[in-house]
């Protein structure tokens, strides 16, 4: 059971990393 909250955790974390990314990608085309 812990292992299926440890995933949850790696995969929302994943999920927040990638639309920063994606967050910081667009004010950069917002610059240009």
């Amino acid at each position: 059971m812990a292992n299926v909250l440890y995933l949850f955790v790696d995969i929302s974390s994943f999920c927040s990393s990638l639309i920063m990314l994606f967050l910081f990608f667009s004010d950069l085309s917002w610059v240009y």
